[in-house]
């Protein structure tokens, strides 16, 4: 393992140095006992009977987080998932699993960073760097006892394919093709209407026209087809394959198969409509989107070029509607449930009523 991975503690001005960051609004976790901070760490991992029984006594142990140091898997490159999986059965989803790179990770001798990175993000709020690669956190986020830092040395970091990876979105600048052959639907320096607004009420709304690199329009339809059949076959009510603040999407090739539409409506910020479709549907956005000009190269997974991908082909809605401007889709789910409840005892079924209470 090349990383320099250094841990230094100290009480009330703690620092600690392994490796890693992100920058993702995340949930504060409270710690078991307030004043102190109880981590564990491991590195050179794998995913053997040993790797499963340390990982059941980290679970056991229930720490504020863990220090991933580096070698993770020592599986093949594009297994990430797989390992990714491996950890959450054991430690739970959602548990502070914090990565760092180590030379098997960063050269792509057994996976890649960015892949464990996208199936185990960071979990602890108001970190700063970059997650998998080189960054600091302070722990807890406020009043905080320790800072992570977590740093790297001599490892060769592939560079992020993209030039947006790392950069914030701005939502007030106008958007620009971002290679050659790419449009923007609003015209090239066009600034966002001043009628136009997100957040006015639960629900926003979501236009994006892209342009299909030329002879793969076929492709698309046939990617839209499965997805239109997984949908109906395998996705309950109210639920896009557990995305469940979708209202209505739907995608659709126009201009003689030039281009591609998807109109959408649904529930909370577009930030966060954005990130939970990267992490429950990564492999669907990237077939759908992955013939487009200007998809980041990363796909999905590089949610910063992703959602500047969306931005630049979104075009913005200057008038929307909706009949129920503070339901969500959870909202009107239990709403018909009780409809059909209600209209069940009216039947002289209390059985059913009772089911669908």
């Amino acid at each position: 393992m090349s990383a320099l991975k250094s841990l230094i503690a100290a009480a009330a001005g703690a620092s600690v140095i392994a490796a890693a960051l992100i920058g993702s609004t995340v949930q504060p976790r409270t710690a078991a006992t307030p004043g102190t901070v109880h981590f564990t760490a491991s590195g050179d991992i794998a995913a053997r009977a040993e790797s499963a029984a340390v990982l059941s006594q980290v679970d056991a142990l229930d720490p504020d987080l863990h220090l991933a140091l580096g070698d993770l898997s020592y599986g093949a490159t594009g297994a990430e998932q797989t390992w990714c999986d491996f950890v959450t059965a054991r430690v739970g989803a959602g548990f502070p699993f914090e990565l760092i790179s180590g030379n098997h990770e960063s050269d792509g001798l057994n996976g890649n960073i960015n892949d464990f990175s996208a199936c185990l993000p960071n979990q602890l709020p108001g970190a700063v760097g970059t997650y998998g690669r080189q960054y600091y956190v302070d722990v807890p986020a406020v009043n905080p006892l320790v800072r992570f830092v977590n740093r790297l040395t001599n490892n060769r970091m592939p560079p992020r394919r993209s030039p947006y990876s790392s950069a914030p979105l701005d939502n007030c600048a106008a958007p620009s093709p971002l290679v050659p052959g790419d449009e923007v639907p609003s015209g090239p320096g066009s600034q966002l209407p001043t009628t136009f607004r997100e957040d006015a009420v639960t629900q926003n709304q979501l236009t994006l026209v892209t342009v299909v690199t030329p002879g793969q329009a076929n492709r698309v339809r046939a990617v839209m087809a499965a997805i239109d059949a997984l949908a109906k076959r395998l996705t309950p009510p109210g639920s896009l394959i557990g995305v469940s603040t979708i209202h209505f999407v739907k995608w659709l090739v126009i201009d003689d198969g030039r281009r591609l539409m998807m109109v959408s409506d649904y529930d909370g910020s577009w930030e966060s409509y954005i990130d939970e479709f990267a992490e429950m549907i990564l492999s669907g956005l990237d077939a759908i989107w992955e013939t487009a000009y200007g998809y980041p190269p990363d796909g999905a997974r590089d949610v910063p070029a992703f959602k500047r991908f969306l931005r630049s082909h979104q075009v913005p809605s200057e008038v929307f509607f909706s009949a129920y401007p503070e339901e969500t889709v959870l909202n009107m789910t239990n709403d018909l449930n009780f409809a059909r409840a209600c209209a069940d005892a009216v039947g002289g079924r209390p059985q059913a009523t009772l089911q669908r209470l």
